[in-house]
């Protein structure tokens, strides 16, 4: 049983009272969205132990999810990926940071580097990136068992989205791209991933950044990177000293602020940053003496962020890290962001907007849908930040 749901049940009210509020969303440059009404399966019995609201595991979506070996067959190999490279990416931050010029914040080290091959250049930076939040989901544990099995390969989640629009989620999405896109070359952005993840029991938000009419594109790429330094930032708090035991992380951050250092590693999940044509996943952010501020991502379509097979003549090998040495390849700065009007991020975990206009970010680490939930975000719905 989950005793810390609390928080996330009281925070789904506000966000539910505020999407309804929100006017029908497009995605960036292609797909439109509405709201329309759906049955909803009862509410699942909840108990109160000490003031926390607390399920069965049965009642998680997860659950189902799982007993479908369908949806498992096709997992992402091994050479299509790269582990710990977010390790290695601070390390050469550190090393170009010498005069302190600049403070980096990094997300989760269980985020792996996924790159387009040859085959799939072009067409497939939407599936790539969400298999970059999966490696993530996969990698974390929740009620006992890892989020999600493993990382579905492109052919699978082509699959999976069908299956999806099949059982009714994003109705819209569905009859705009046919209903079909395995064996195609079908883009595909935030709202078939949130589909997809959302499937698989995984609570995620989707974020629009529109520019307004009488703003400038200043206002909407200085908003967007406000939003993403916040996501980050929180990550890195003092945390007060008590009688009870730190965590690891806890004492990990309190070292950090004691010794000053300019990179903090965290334990924030990527987010996927999509605008008309292409997306990108973002595992940091970059802030500058001089006020500047740049993204630190992993682009599917970046072949310089590819590393190398190993060697060792493994039937099933893994990929080596690429050299880091050069980190512009993973810098976007606000130049690259003003190109476009429209942009959408969709983060794992829940996200709520004040009156004031300002982002909270779900602060516990609770990813899973109950079945009940899962029914109720069939429809696409989406925060707009500006």
């Amino acid at each position: 049983m989950d005793e810390h749901l609390a928080e996330q049940l009281e925070n789904e009210e506000l966000l539910l009272r505020i999407q309804q509020e929100q006017q029908p969303r497009n995605s960036p440059g292609t797909l439109k969205r509405q709201r329309t009404g759906s049955a909803e399966i009862a509410k699942p019995p909840a108990k109160t132990i000490g003031g926390k609201t607390i399920f069965d595991i049965d009642d998680y979506a997860r659950t189902n999810v799982n007993q479908n070996l369908e949806i498992w067959k096709r997992a992402l190999p091994r050479n299509d990926r790269v582990a710990d490279i977010l390790l290695q990416l601070a390390t050469e931050f550190r090393k170009s940071n010498q005069k302190r010029e600049s403070t980096v914040y990094l997300g989760s080290a269980r985020t792996d580097l996924i790159i387009s091959d040859f085959w799939d250049k072009g067409w497939s930076c939407g599936y790539r990136n969400c298999q970059m939040l999966m490696s993530f989901l996969e990698k974390t544990m929740e009620m006992d068992d890892k989020i999600i099995k493993h990382v579905i390969d492109i052919s699978g989640l082509q699959r999976l989205l069908e299956r999806a629009w099949q059982e009714g989620f994003d109705p819209v999405g569905a009859s705009q791209l046919k209903g079909r896109v395995f064996n195609t070359r079908k883009w595909i952005g935030t709202t078939e991933v949130y589909a997809m993840l959302v499937y698989l029991g995984v609570r995620c938000t989707i974020l629009d950044f529109d520019l307004p009419k009488d703003a400038s594109q200043q206002q909407l790429t200085d908003c967007l990177f406000d939003c993403i330094q916040t996501y980050f930032e929180d990550a890195v708090v003092e945390v007060p000293s008590s009688k009870t035991a730190d965590t690891a992380f806890d004492r990990m951050m309190k070292a950090s602020m004691r010794n000053g250092k300019t990179v903090y590693n965290t334990n924030k999940p990527p987010l996927y940053l999509q605008h008309a044509g292409h997306s990108r996943t973002v595992v940091g952010i970059e802030l500058l003496r001089d006020g500047k501020r740049n993204l630190v991502v992993f682009d599917p379509g970046r072949r310089a962020q590819r590393g190398k097979l190993n060697d060792t003549g493994e039937t099933n090998p893994y990929r080596l890290p690429a050299a880091v040495s050069s980190l512009q390849s993973y810098r976007v700065d606000a130049k690259a962001i003003e190109r476009n009007s429209q942009y959408q991020l969709l983060v794992l975990g829940g996200a709520i907007l004040d009156h004031a206009g300002r982002v909270h970010w779900q602060t516990s680490d609770h990813f899973l849908l109950t079945e009940w939930e899962r029914d109720r975000m069939k429809k696409i719905a989406s925060i707009r930040v500006i």
